[in-house]
C-alpha cells in the first residue's frame, strides 16, 4: 500500500517543482525587481547606486529629486495630478 502514495507524492512533488520553475521568470527569488526602480513611486529618493537607469536619466533624475519647488508640489497634491 506505501507504493501508490509514494508515487502520488513524487509526482506532486515533481509537479509542483515544475511550477516552481515556470513562476520563477514571473516572480523572481532571486532578485527583488523593485529594487533600483523606487524612483518610479517617488523620484525624490534619492538611491542612484542602486538605479538602472542611464547616465543622462540619472543626471536628470537628480535633478528633479533637488528641485525644493517640485518636491513641494509632489507632497501636497495627488500623483495623477503632479
Amino acid at each position: 500500500e506505501t507504493e501508490p502514495e509514494h508515487s502520488f507524492s513524487q509526482l506532486l512533488h515533481d509537479h509542483l517543482s515544475l511550477l516552481l520553475k515556470e513562476f520563477e521568470p514571473y516572480f523572481p527569488t532571486t532578485k527583488d525587481p523593485r529594487t533600483g526602480k523606487e524612483w518610479i513611486c517617488d523620484p525624490f529618493v534619492n538611491k542612484s547606486d542602486e538605479s538602472s537607469i542611464s547616465v543622462p536619466e540619472e543626471d536628470q533624475l537628480l535633478e528633479i529629486s533637488n528641485d525644493d519647488g517640485l518636491k513641494t508640489t509632489f507632497e501636497t497634491t495627488t500623483l495623477p495630478v503632479f
